[in-house]
């Protein structure tokens, strides 16, 4: 399947983005390298979360009807409309499933719900996104920080949110050639 994402039509060169990658750390490195040198007149930071959002686009389209994900029919949500979610698709039951994506460059960093945003991401799900009266059943953070800090996972959305940090992302795709060289075809089509 393709892309949706815009980042493959801005993206300045996949070739030097992607060509022999086959890790996460290898992946945010190139891409941390690439947005820094502003192509295209991006600002770096959003050059650099738009290709990670590219990059969870494609491992949803990959790996989205595994257990560890469960998400299907992915679509990133259209820029303009970011409030707090990235991207929208069905979780295992069939309802609303909500992602928020997060690009760091500190593998170690532990996400917040204040400075990082998080609780804009739950709270727009439920305004946007559920059923009328109902909260979203499904939301995930995708991130290449360590996590999001458990006591905002528990006390604050008492268990909601699944993260797929930087030792989930590892375990998904470093080393797996598939993920990558599909990712590569993926941005250059």
């Amino acid at each position: 399947m393709s892309l949706k994402h815009r980042f493959k039509h801005f993206c300045s060169d996949p070739d030097e983005l992607l060509d022999g990658v086959q890790t996460v750390r290898e992946f945010i490195k190139r891409l941390r390298k690439q947005a820094n040198t502003s192509p295209n007149g991006w600002d770096p930071d959003l050059y650099f979360g738009e290709g990670f959002e590219a990059f969870t686009e494609s491992l949803f389209i990959q790996q989205g009807l595994t257990r560890k994900i469960g998400i299907s029919d992915y679509s990133p949500v259209d820029p303009l409309q970011d409030y707090g979610v990235d991207g929208c698709g069905k979780g295992p039951d069939g309802s609303d499933h909500t992602v928020q994506i997060k690009a760091r460059s500190n593998f170690n960093e532990h996400l917040t719900a204040n400075k990082d945003g998080i609780s804009n991401f739950v709270a727009h799900s439920d305004s946007n996104y559920g059923e009328e009266e109902k909260l979203v059943k499904y939301l995930t953070v995708v991130t290449t920080a360590q996590d999001v800090d458990e006591r905002v996972i528990q006390n604050m959305y008492g268990g909601r949110v699944n993260v797929l940090g930087y030792p989930q992302l590892r375990a998904l795709v470093d080393d797996f050639p598939m993920f990558w060289e599909i990712f590569y075809k993926q941005m250059k089509e």
